[in-house]
């Protein structure tokens, strides 16, 4: 039989993928990532990380509101000495209608993950998976408005 993987309590098993991250800070080994995840396909729950004693292997991401940055995926991995490791690749925009990817990699000790207990709607088709799909073509924006663009 095959034995279900165990996730620590904090962790957001379902992913975050499509989530937007509003602010990402760096203070005394402590990495904060503030997140909206009511775009999010599955968790939508997630409003804030902390990483406590953090090392970055990668620059941080610095979103803006006119560089709007996007969670895409994200890979947790025990290391020796109660340390995790966690991966997120990150979208921060687009060029040449090709999405931008990014990896944020940090090692850490142990995260504090606040959660919001309202569930918040999603608003589909406005994720990242969508945006380069059916919106972006080679030549930039669509001119078709996202509903018509299918």
């Amino acid at each position: 039989m095959s034995e279900a993987r165990k996730y620590p309590s904090w962790y957001w098993e379902k992913g975050l993928h499509d989530a937007k991250l509003l602010d990402v800070s760096m203070q005394d080994n402590t990495l904060v990532l503030r997140i909206d995840s009511g775009n999010a396909m599955y968790d939508n729950f997630v409003e804030q990380i902390v990483f406590l004693d953090a090392r970055l292997k990668t620059p941080l991401p610095a979103p803006t509101k006119r560089k709007p940055v996007y969670w895409i995926w994200d890979e947790l991995t025990e290391l020796p000495f109660e340390q995790w490791k966690l991966h997120i690749q990150l979208e921060t925009g687009f060029s040449r209608g090709k999405a931008v990817e990014q990896p944020l990699i940090v090692v850490f000790q142990s995260a504090i993950t606040t959660r919001t207990n309202v569930r918040r709607p999603i608003r589909q088709p406005y994720s990242a998976y969508w945006r380069h799909r059916f919106l972006w073509d080679k030549g930039g924006l669509s001119p078709k408005p996202a509903r018509t663009a299918v």
